[in-house]
């Protein structure tokens, strides 16, 4: 279900600029709401790119949810655990996971890619905490291979989700959108391997597509490799699932937590190194 298009920021990495420039688009709330009740469903994912675009809106939103009685995820800004009204309604209206672009641990990283601002909303543990607070799992998302990323940048991030029970994680190597300002800062600085990558037969899922300055492409690609199987491991999806504050709170957000990590390392399994398009086969073991 699609509430919205667009996003008030700006990263460097993200295409949502390119396709929709800075205009923001919302739907009317009662239309949205009658859309929810005639599919049925009792858990949609609102897939706006930033459903916390506009406060007010999304307040509006969220209190017309609470009748329905659904469970929901979305994506959206670690500035949302800066408002408390909002994370009551995000509860209250049946909200259950959220998926956020924590990106990096490192600051340097985190200016160089224009989203500086998730240094101005506290730590990434207290925002993980005012989420978890608030019954919402947390989905967070990571990106390795900026300028100040090293082989030293991939094991501290892992740590972290793991100690903070995230719900599940992503760990990329950055992926150079066509449209977005880092691609075209990468082509300029002549260090795009696959200038078309997603078109180039010779390309393979997970590889690292550019030259890195704070480590080999090729450690860039194991770094992520290696990141994604190790919070991917049994004994990491047995930890974030021993968690009775959030993930498994209930029998449904255990089965939920279960699954999605079953899925996420099945994944891992079978889409690293293949082409893009092609059939996958399994690898080896995590």
């Amino acid at each position: 279900m699609q509430y919205g298009r667009g996003c008030r920021y700006a990263c460097e990495f993200c295409s949502i600029r390119a396709f929709y420039g800075s205009t923001l688009r919302q739907r009317p709330v009662d239309e949205v709401v009658a859309e929810i009740r005639a599919t049925g469903r009792k858990h949609v994912f609102l897939v706006d790119d930033n459903i916390f675009v506009d406060i007010p809106k999304a307040k509006e939103l969220f209190a017309a949810l609470i009748p329905l009685g659904i469970r929901w995820s979305c994506q959206v800004s670690i500035d949302v655990t800066g408002d408390d009204e909002l994370l009551r309604l995000m509860q209250a209206s049946g909200c259950f996971s959220a998926v956020i672009g924590f990106e990096s641990l490192n600051a340097g990283s985190l200016r160089q890619m224009k989203k500086g601002w998730n240094l101005k909303h506290g730590d990434y543990a207290h925002a993980v905490t005012r989420l978890r607070d608030h019954g919402i799992m947390v989905y967070g998302s990571f990106v390795f291979g900026y300028d100040a990323d090293t082989v030293d940048s991939f094991d501290p991030t892992v740590d972290f989700a793991i100690a903070h029970k995230f719900f599940v994680g992503n760990f990329n190597p950055l992926t150079p959108m066509p449209g977005s300002q880092l691609y075209a800062r990468l082509e300029r600085e002549g260090r795009l391997v696959y200038p078309q990558w997603w078109l180039d037969p010779a390309y393979r899922y997970g590889e690292a597509i550019f030259e890195p300055r704070g480590m080999t492409r090729a450690q860039l690609t194991a770094g992520a490799f290696r990141a994604r199987r190790r919070f991917h491991s049994w004994q990491s999806i047995a930890r974030r699932g021993l968690d009775r504050r959030c993930n498994a709170r209930s029998l449904y957000r255990a089965g939920i937590h279960v699954a999605a990590n079953a899925v996420a390392r099945r994944e891992i399994l079978t889409k690293q190194g293949t082409p893009l398009g092609a059939p996958t086969a399994r690898i080896e073991a995590l």
